[in-house]
């Protein structure tokens, strides 16, 4: 391993330590501790890329390619991309949300549903503040709740 590349890994590493130490503040809208909250929420967007550099799983970055791809109205390539991706991270719920999106867009109703009852069900179990994050992202929940009932605590 090059100097270049045990610097990147210390990075991702610090990056994934972030997201442990900060998940509790994901949704805090206290004004008192709003750094740590935008600290959160960008630890956590960044710890799956982390993850795949620390464990050399360069085909995580498939998310991200979904995500482009999406952006651009390329469904089909979306969901190759987001399936590819979820393979390494599984439990990555804004890729679920995401490829529900690209389904729903393409008229695949079933399998939208499916994408987006795995959303909320691994949003429910991994995502301390869940409830919170879907006042956050109103775009996320309106998604969400087009066809899955959404009944989190708040």
């Amino acid at each position: 391993m090059d100097s270049k590349d045990a610097q990147l890994k210390v990075l991702a590493q610090a990056v994934y330590e972030l997201k442990g130490l900060l998940a509790n503040h994901l949704g805090n809208r206290d004004p008192e501790t709003q750094c740590e909250s935008v600290s959160a929420h960008l630890a956590y967007a960044l710890h799956n890329e982390a993850l795949a550099i620390i464990e050399d799983r360069p085909e995580d970055f498939n998310v991200d390619l979904g995500w482009l791809h999406y952006e651009d109205g390329e469904f089909e390539k979306a969901i190759e991309a987001y399936n590819m991706g979820l393979q390494g991270q599984p439990d990555y719920v804004f890729a679920f949300w995401k490829r529900g999106q690209a389904h729903d867009a393409l008229g695949n109703i079933e399998k939208s549903v499916e994408d987006y009852k795995s959303a909320r069900r691994i949003g429910q179990e991994t995502l301390p503040n869940f409830a919170q994050i879907l006042i956050d992202y109103p775009d996320v929940k309106a998604n969400l709740e087009k066809y899955v009932e959404l009944s989190v605590s708040h």
